[in-house]
């Protein structure tokens, strides 16, 4: 396990060095999360009796290793097969941009009315009068086989992915222009993802409050390099955030007897649990060979799967909960490594970390490289920062291939495209970027 903490460590030290000092490059989010995790078993070990097979470590190293040259080789095909031009007319799209407020007011009317919506179908589903009993019995019947008992209709499920892209870009904009502008630009900007944050919660996800603070923390940290042009005044401002941490951490561990959460865990216990077990389910799954049978690619690639058979998620079929040697119940999240593994093996492990780093390192290269030619990539950049959610939590459990290759991430995106060019303006006006 030492081995563990320590290969991260050297992992996120030498990328940092030869990333020109970048904390939120594509390297780093991924073994950050490693780290975290790894540190959180150590801290558990005594109590759960931990020994890490040689073989789980060898596939967390090695694959992380691989993930880290597919970031390398994804700037040797930007620098290689785009030029200038090519990337400037592909991806650096705002020449002016308003915030504009008829599109904003409509959005938030629109995601309120979503958000009683679904708060409706919440109540009714359980007959609960209680709202934390409600949650509850939502979250705990769309994790077993009976789903379908809890299903959103097929309008309100895109109208959520609908008003949650715009919560996301309106989010953008407001960073924009406060750190790179450096305008007071309304609050009302932040409304749309503050509705979208209360909904998450409504559903019982506290990991999407993680995901609006991550997004928010990497297109802040892009956006203070763009106007200083210095990483190490955007490095300072991602430390200076650090703090909030503070907070969210007892949050996250306080609001869980709401969503329905019975566990009993102190607070250090609880957090350990939440972030160390996955790396230890992973090793007890390699030791206990628990493997199950179904089609290649059935989990690492779970929403294609379920698009083409029509079948339900199969997540409750095959996550078993998992017990540490002495009994203590570890988790049901293996990380995302073991989706690879049961599905490809080894090999496949290892290819499809490759693939993720190609993918997240062209997202990367092509920001640095807009920012550098002062033309910001701005819809890349929201981009990058809506899915790096899914490689810093790689620790815990794949998101990117299982849910993010679908139908319905390829519509989200052009959602987002589109309300990203509702902002932009072909006319004169007073608020530009340049």
């Amino acid at each position: 396990m030492i081995i563990l903490i320590f290969s991260f460590l050297a992992i996120n030290i030498l990328s940092f060095w030869y990333l020109k000092r970048n904390i939120m490059n594509p390297i780093n989010i991924l073994s950050i999360g490693f780290l975290v995790g790894a540190l959180a078993l150590y801290y558990a070990k005594d109590d759960w009796n931990v020994s890490l097979e040689n073989k789980t470590v060898f596939i967390l190293i090695l694959g992380t290793i691989v993930y880290c040259i597919g970031v390398l080789f994804a700037e040797f095909i930007v620098d290689a097969f785009f030029s200038e031009s090519s990337l400037e007319k592909r991806n650096y799209l705002e020449s002016r941009l308003s915030s504009n407020s008829v599109l904003i007011i409509a959005l938030i009317i629109v995601e309120i009315i979503v958000t009683l919506v679904v708060y409706k179908y919440i109540m009714e589903f359980s007959g609960a009068t209680s709202l934390s009993d409600a949650i509850s019995y939502y979250r705990d019947t769309l994790m077993s086989a009976n789903a379908n008992l809890v299903q959103f209709p097929g309008w309100l499920n895109q109208m959520m992915k609908v008003t949650m892209a715009g919560s996301y870009v309106s989010l953008f904009i407001f960073m924009y222009f406060r750190l790179v502008r450096g305008e007071k630009e309304s609050w009302v900007l932040v409304i749309p993802i503050i509705v979208y944050m209360v909904q998450s919660l409504l559903m019982g996800g506290r990991l999407q409050l993680i995901r609006v603070m991550l997004f928010t923390l990497i297109c802040a940290y892009f956006l203070t390099m763009y106007k200083s042009k210095s990483s190490n005044k955007a490095n300072h401002f991602v430390i200076a955030s650090s703090k909030w941490l503070i907070i969210i951490l007892p949050f996250f561990y306080l609001i869980k007897g709401f969503l329905g959460r019975t566990s009993s865990d102190t607070f250090l216990t609880y957090i350990a649990r939440y972030l160390g077990g996955p790396i230890e389910c992973f090793d007890l799954y390699i030791k206990g060979h628990y493997f199950s049978s179904h089609l290649k690619g059935q989990e690492t690639f779970a929403s294609i799967y379920q698009l083409i058979t029509g079948k339900g998620d199969i997540q409750s079929l095959t996550f078993r909960w998992m017990q540490s040697p002495n009994g203590i119940w570890v988790g049901n999240v293996y990380t995302g490594y073991k989706r690879y593994f049961v599905d490809f093996g080894i090999t496949g492990v290892f290819v499809l970390l490759f693939l993720l780093g190609l993918i997240f390192g062209y997202m990367y290269f092509v920001i640095l490289r807009s920012i550098k030619r002062r033309n910001l990539a701005g819809y890349v950049l929201m981009c990058y920062g809506f899915f790096a959610y899914s490689i810093f939590f790689e620790f815990f459990d794949d998101t990117f291939f299982s849910v993010s290759f679908s139908v319905g991430t390829v519509l989200q995106l052009l959602e987002m495209y589109i309300f990203y060019r509702l902002f932009l303006v072909s006319a004169k006006s007073e608020k530009v970027i340049s």
